[in-house]
């Protein structure tokens, strides 16, 4: 018996059980992605930090070092 195009698609597929338990155990992992600053980010940083603290709001005015004219968000 043929069945049709959209009776296939529509089918409930159930997941294959894994067959080893590292695969099991690796499937069960959620990886989260690490972001991380680079050395010229850092840097660059770091000369805003050394000279308005915390002041954001002074940090997204300087404009000789804030080259990248980033918020103080």
């Amino acid at each position: 018996k043929e069945e049709l195009e959209e009776e296939v698609f529509d089918k409930e597929v159930e997941p294959a059980p894994a067959k080893t338990d590292i695969v099991r155990e690796e499937a069960s992992v959620i990886y989260k992605k690490k972001s991380f600053q680079g050395t010229a980010q850092k840097q660059y940083i770091k000369r805003l930090i050394d000279k308005h603290g915390g002041n954001y709001k002074a940090m997204a005015r300087d404009i000789k070092l804030n080259i990248y004219q980033h918020t103080k968000a």
